[in-house]
C-alpha cells in the first residue's frame, strides 16, 4: 500500500489538483455567487431605467395636455376689460377642483345698449365636456346681450342653444353607445344675469346660481338679492 507522502511527485500534485477541480464542482464558487448578483443587478438597473423612462414619458404627456387644457380656458374665459362705460370689471377663475385646469365656469360682460350687461354661471362637472357647453352659453349671451331688450330674452336665447348643444351631444352619445343615461342627459347650467343701467340701476336674474355679494368698505359682504 502507498502512502500519500510515498506518492510519486506527478500523482501528488494530481490528487490535490483532481480533489479541488471536484470541491469547485460540488462547493458555491464565489466567483459563481458574484455573476448572478452582477446579472440581476444589471437586470433591476435596466427595469427601473425602463420605468423612469415610462414616467418622464407620462409627465411630458400630462404636461402637454394641462397646457393644452389651460390654453382651451384662457380662451375661454377671456379677460375683462378693465373697464367698461365707467364701471371698474375683474375677474379671476379659481376651480375647486385640484388639477382641474379645464371646467364649466364661466364669465362675462358686454357694454350694450340697455346697459352693461355680465353673465357668471357654472355647467355641471368639469373637463372638455363641460367646457365645451361653457363656451356654448357664453357664446349666445355674447350674441343676445346687444339685441335683446330684457335679460328674460338674453336667458331664453342661451337656455335655446344650450338646449341645441345637449340635444346633438346626446345623439352623439346614443351613436356611441351611451344610451338615455349619458352624461348629456344630466347637463345643465346654472346662471346669473346682471344688467347695470347708465344711472347705477342693478337688475339681476338668477337660475340656480349662487347670488352676488355687495362689498362695501368697513362692512361684512352680503349678498344682493
Amino acid at each position: 500500500m502507498i502512502t500519500r507522502g510515498e506518492m510519486p511527485q506527478p500523482r501528488r500534485a494530481c490528487v490535490p489538483a483532481g480533489g479541488g477541480a471536484t470541491a469547485y464542482r460540488e462547493l458555491p464558487a464565489p466567483g459563481r455567487w458574484a455573476h448572478s448578483l452582477a446579472g440581476t443587478a444589471a437586470f433591476l438597473l435596466l427595469a427601473a431605467g425602463c420605468a423612469l423612462r415610462v414616467r418622464r414619458d407620462l409627465l411630458a404627456r400630462l404636461r402637454r395636455s394641462q397646457e393644452a387644457a389651460e390654453a382651451a380656458q384662457r380662451a375661454l374665459l377671456r379677460p375683462l376689460p378693465p373697464r367698461i362705460d365707467g364701471l371698474a370689471l375683474a375677474g379671476a377663475h379659481l376651480s375647486a377642483t385640484r388639477g382641474a385646469a379645464i371646467g364649466g365656469d364661466l364669465y362675462g360682460a358686454a357694454p350694450t345698449p340697455h346697459g352693461v350687461r355680465v353673465v357668471i354661471g357654472d355647467v355641471r362637472g368639469h373637463g372638455l365636456p363641460s367646457a365645451a357647453a361653457a363656451a356654448v352659453v357664453l357664446g349666445a349671451f355674447r350674441d343676445a346681450a346687444y339685441d335683446e331688450p330684457s335679460l328674460a330674452g338674453v336667458l331664453r336665447r342661451m337656455e335655446r342653444a344650450l338646449a341645441r348643444h345637449v340635444c346633438d351631444r346626446a345623439a352623439a352619445e346614443h351613436t356611441a353607445g351611451a344610451g338615455a343615461a349619458g352624461p348629456a342627459a344630466e347637463e345643465f347650467v346654472t346662471v346669473l344675469l346682471l344688467q347695470i343701467a347708465e344711472d347705477g340701476t342693478l337688475t339681476a336674474l338668477n337660475c340656480g346660481h349662487p347670488w352676488p355679494h355687495v362689498l362695501r368698505a368697513r362692512a361684512a359682504p352680503r349678498p344682493r338679492r
